[in-house]
């Protein structure tokens, strides 16, 4: 099949689930070299999921899902020259993500919670990652205090560059991070609290109006158990689960009192 008789199946199976048609950008060796602005005007402004500035080393991802075999490209720019490229690069991608949206703190200071979170975004389903990555309502990971000084108040910064892509258009997701994960032995209690709040934004639980918290709570957590994280999720209810019923205002109306310890 010749290159035109293949743009044109790809348009006809656009048209038959999407109303659109759309020629794929053609990722090959024949890119290296390309600029910044070269690669965005290809692939296009509002594909760009992350990118990430390191010296003269540059790290950008664009959303691909219309390939046949990838979903992600992630290309990678020296000196504002493409180098290399990989697909569907999940440790790089989340990478990019927190550089631009995890508090100074979380990447700097807290090791732990930056191993942790970059282990849970990395295990989430591809598909979930990249809707609750979206930059147009991304979440934004967040440090608070719940001793010293600034327990009372503090100050951080997300700023957006102007070679930024469209960002925060339909608003933005926050999750607080207290430094009371910090106290966990093992990363994989602090990546199952992470996955649960990520699964409250899957659900959209904060846009809920005719729930109760604790159902919302329950309703997370066996999302958590249908992906396949029951191990986390068994770590973190170890960890900062209640430890007996009445220690947490939902482990009465969702668990036995035997089973209260596993309340998040």
């Amino acid at each position: 099949m010749n290159r035109h008789l293949s743009t044109l199946f790809i348009c006809i199976v656009a048209l038959l689930f999407s109303g659109e048609c759309f020629a794929l950008p053609r990722i090959n060796d024949a890119l290296i070299g390309s600029s910044r602005k070269q690669l965005i005007k290809k692939f296009g402004e509002n594909n760009l999921r992350s990118y990430q500035i390191l010296g003269n080393i540059e790290s950008m991802t664009f959303d691909y899902r219309q390939h046949a075999a990838s979903k992600t490209v992630t290309f990678f720019l020296t000196n504002d020259k493409l180098t290399q490229y990989t697909f569907d690069d999940r440790e790089e991608m989340a990478k990019q993500y927190l550089s631009e949206f995890a508090s100074g703190n979380i990447l700097f200071n807290y090791p732990k919670q930056r191993s942790a979170l970059l282990n849970a975004l990395q295990k989430l389903p591809l598909d979930i990652y990249l809707e609750v990555t979206d930059r147009r309502r991304p979440i934004i990971f967040i440090d608070y205090y719940t001793d010293g000084i600034a327990k009372y108040a503090g100050s951080m910064e997300f700023r957006m560059r102007e070679s930024d892509p469209p960002t925060f258009e339909n608003g933005f997701y926050i999750i607080r991070m207290g430094d009371g994960l910090n106290d966990a032995e093992d990363e994989g209690a602090i990546e199952g609290v992470v996955l649960h709040e990520i699964m409250h934004r899957t659900l959209e639980h904060l846009r809920a109006e005719d729930k109760e918290s604790c159902e919302l709570e329950k309703e997370a957590n066996q999302k958590l158990k249908e992906l396949g994280f029951e191990e986390e999720y068994k770590k973190a209810s170890e960890f900062f689960g209640a430890k007996k019923k009445g220690d947490s205002p939902c482990s009465d109306k969702l668990f036995e009192p035997q089973e209260a310890q596993q309340s998040l």
